[in-house]
């Protein structure tokens, strides 16, 4: 048995050495970034002990500062797209014409006509409000809920209670367990004396 030559040992030491077992897995990008962050956090930490205490201070400061600013700025934008958010819903609101209490008032009766008192109580509470509305000078808005119209009118109202009782006595007609009829004639009584009010 022949010896290798140097050639030959340097050749099979390369082989071995480019072969698979000798080189570490390809690492993937997300191990590589946060081994980077990582390092970095210790380097600022590592800097931070050496920086004396003024200079800590002045840092945590302007830090501060920041975080304020950016807090501060976020505020505004949510602040300005809420108010371009309701300066729409009153630009459209005002697109849409009210309807008026006494045309609301006849279809309320017209669905009671047609046995649906839940509706009918649904339909005069709206006239109610649509009516209120237009004597308290506010415009009319489909997309506001009742309870909303009631603090808002109630504010403006010569009775500030009775706005508030008439839609609880309504939304017992239409929204309780059982529609009574006897519920619904105090209802349209109640309408009856806030449209002459």
């Amino acid at each position: 048995m022949t010896s290798p030559t140097d050639d030959q040992i340097a050749d099979e030491v390369r082989r071995v050495l480019a072969s698979a077992e000798f080189h570490a897995p390809a690492e993937s990008f997300w191990v590589w970034f946060w081994r980077t962050v990582g390092d970095g956090l210790l380097g600022l930490l590592r800097w931070l002990e050496v920086i004396g205490p003024l200079w800590r201070l002045v840092i945590v400061v302007v830090s501060l500062g920041l975080l304020l600013l950016a807090a501060l700025h976020g505020w505004s934008i949510y602040r300005r797209s809420a108010l371009s958010r309701r300066a729409r819903t009153v630009a459209d609101a005002g697109a849409t014409p009210a309807p008026s209490a006494d045309a609301l008032a006849q279809l309320a009766l017209a669905q009671l006509r047609s046995g649906d008192l839940r509706a009918a109580a649904r339909t005069v509470q709206r006239a109610a409000i649509v009516h209120t509305c237009g004597r308290a000078g506010i415009p009319w808005s489909e997309t506001t809920a009742d309870w909303e119209w009631v603090a808002t009118l109630g504010k403006r109202a010569s009775a500030p209670g009775a706005l508030a009782r008439f839609t609880a006595l309504t939304e017992q007609v239409a929204f309780g367990h059982a529609a009574d009829p006897a519920a619904f004639e105090r209802c349209w009584r109640l309408f009856q004396q806030m449209r002459a009010a």
